[in-house]
């Protein structure tokens, strides 16, 4: 009996050895200051962050594994023309099983998936107006004990500031959905424990609208159990940041979280796939000019600091942001251009002077990266033109919750903030240094687009309509039609040997095409062209045309070459956007009032 008691309180000794040691604490910075807490008792350490020394967050638990692009995923999974991969999440119950969010390029068309990378099925779970909310986007952020409930994060759109508009519960098996009661303060998205028992969260005293995201504090540290549906404040300090990084085993002490920056970096580097993949980005303003930062985020950056030129000890009284991003001070009232970091497609614009943000671009790379620029004065670009590095895609400003100019950048991917790498100064810049622009100003972007395929030659001269047959070197000429703006910046042309939708670039009159391709506009009279040279290359966009200088109530129809009707549609405005993704590759007539032009059509 002795043997079997002592054997008994050795098992539970065991016990409560492993549940000691598997227990969990959180982890956030404060300041200059790296905090643990116990949740329990809020029994907490920090260590101050001096010299070279940084959170290794490698060190951090990960509960779950969240992946941003699709070659992580799977080598197998295609997603069809025009759509990206968001975010992905792995089950922690079977790792063959994967829900993954699909987006549209352009606007806020999305799809979640249910993806088995061992059969290679692909199971649609729901997209827009099917979600738990079809005003909101989803997606999948955490796994829980259960191998049929997961939980998923609404966003606002997946270009918006407002990325975090709360926590569902969804069952996979059920397809039903439950919204978690985590109060609309949270400003950072929670993180599941280890357990699977809790969330925990960054959250703001402010809720809803009153929420500042972009230059707010996280004054709180949260948890919310899952079991018990309840919300608990760990720590608070109003004026203060708490951002929270993750969660630890009690077994390890603050210190150990600590490395030296040039340590960490090199183990990003070996892990980073989003690294190897990245595009080249240049700083987003004009070449030769200088601009101070006067904050970046939190955690800070890493890696070289890239500049030995030091700013005013003014920027160093700069609250950092609480999240990942940087700010760039230029001069106020001057309203210097801002120039794309990388190519890529415009798929988001707000020309409108509200929210945080201002007026702001977002940029899609070809690595599935995304880059925003905010706080603009003026934006001069629309959703789906294609940019190339050194465009101008704006003009600096104040708009928005800022009080003087500057631009707010940020690199997204997927549903996480990431910091860039500009290629001057192989470096992520540092709060109160200068640096020094390498960005040349471009004008032309098809060559910066990366096409599949590009035509080149030579325009003759002569004076053109939209009905004549274009001559010179490298033009087909099979009745070859063009279609050009106001500004005779832009050609819609058929008949060149060109992929799907094709935009002829040429400068005349100092203009450029910035790439919208997808515009079809009502025909000027002529066009007096001198020798030019030009360049033809494919539509960026795949779904969606855009018919611009038009009047309310003109009906537009597309007519295939027999006369046939395919595409009827009122104009509710002076541009108008059109759905073509079921139309085949080929000639079509765009009807706009009476006026008609041929137009080369998108393949599917």
């Amino acid at each position: 009996m002795k043997k079997i008691i002592s054997l008994y309180g050795l098992l539970l000794f065991l016990i409560g050895g492993v549940c000691k040691t598997s227990a969990q604490q959180l982890v956030y910075y404060q300041e200059d200051k790296v905090y643990t807490i116990e949740p329990e008792t809020r029994k907490k350490t920090s260590v101050i962050l001096e010299n070279t020394l940084v959170l290794d967050d490698t060190k951090l638990t990960k509960t779950d594994h969240i992946v941003y692009q699709p070659e992580q995923l799977s080598a197998t999974l295609k997603l069809p023309e025009g759509n990206y991969f968001y975010q992905g999440l792995q089950s922690s119950h079977n790792t063959a099983i994967w829900i993954f969010t699909e987006r549209d390029m352009i606007g806020t068309g999305y799809r979640m998936w249910k993806f088995n990378t061992n059969t290679g099925k692909r199971d649609l779970l729901f997209e827009n107006a099917g979600g738990p909310n079809p005003e909101l986007q989803f997606v999948p952020i955490a796994w829980s004990n259960d191998a049929d409930i997961i939980y998923l994060e609404a966003i606002d759109h997946f270009d918006s500031e407002n990325l975090h508009e709360g926590i569902y519960r969804y069952d996979l098996k059920n397809s039903t959905h439950q919204k978690l009661a985590i109060k609309d303060h949270y400003i950072s998205t929670p993180l599941l424990s280890p357990d699977r028992n809790k969330f925990a969260y960054s959250a703001s005293f402010e809720s809803g609208k009153n929420r500042d995201l972009l230059h707010g504090k996280s004054e709180r540290l949260l948890t919310y159990d899952v079991k018990t549906r309840t919300e608990k404040i760990i720590v608070e300090q109003k004026g203060s940041s708490l951002v929270f990084a993750g969660w630890v085993s009690k077994a390890v002490p603050v210190k150990k979280l600590l490395v030296d920056e040039k340590i960490l970096d090199r183990k990003r580097q070996q892990q980073s796939i989003q690294q190897k993949m990245a595009v080249s980005m240049k700083l987003p303003w004009e070449s030769g000019i200088s601009y101070c930062v006067t904050r970046a985020g939190t955690p800070a950056p890493t890696g070289p600091r890239g500049s030995s030129s030091k700013c005013s000890s003014v920027y160093e009284r700069f609250d950092p942001h609480s999240y990942v991003a940087i700010d760039f001070d230029s001069p106020n009232g001057v309203r210097d251009n801002v120039l794309a970091s990388a190519a890529g497609t415009v798929t988001f614009t707000r020309t409108t002077d509200q929210g945080g943000y201002g007026k702001y671009v977002i940029i899609t790379h070809s690595d599935n990266s995304r880059t925003l620029y905010a706080h603009l004065s003026r934006v001069y670009v629309r959703v789906g033109d294609c940019v190339g590095q050194g465009n101008p895609i704006g003009d600096g400003g104040t708009t928005g919750s800022s009080t003087g100019d500057h631009i707010h950048f940020e690199k997204r991917v997927g549903g996480t903030l990431v910091y860039p790498v500009f290629s001057e100064c192989n470096c992520t810049p540092r709060q109160a240094y200068r640096y020094t622009s390498g960005n040349q100003r471009t004008n032309g972007c098809g060559p910066s687009c990366e096409p599949d395929r590009t035509v080149s030659g030579t325009i003759s001269s002569g004076t053109y309509t939209s009905s004549s047959t274009i001559t010179g070197s490298g033009v087909i000429n099979t009745g070859s039609t063009v279609v050009f703006d106001t500004k005779n910046e832009i050609y819609l042309v058929n008949g060149f040997e060109a992929k799907n939708n094709s935009v002829f670039e040429t400068r005349l009159g100092g203009g450029c095409a910035t790439g919208r391709s997808v515009e079809i506009n009502k025909e000027p009279t002529t066009l007096a062209a001198t020798s030019q040279n030009f360049r033809v290359y494919p539509n960026p966009s795949r779904n969606t045309i855009y018919i611009d200088g038009i009047t309310k109530n003109e009906v537009i129809n597309i007519y295939d070459l027999s006369g046939r009707l395919l595409i009827k549609k009122v104009a509710s405005d002076t541009r108008e956007q059109l759905d073509i993704k079921h139309l085949l590759q080929g000639m079509y007539i765009v009807k706009v009032g009476t006026k008609a032009t041929r137009q080369l059509l998108k393949t599917n």
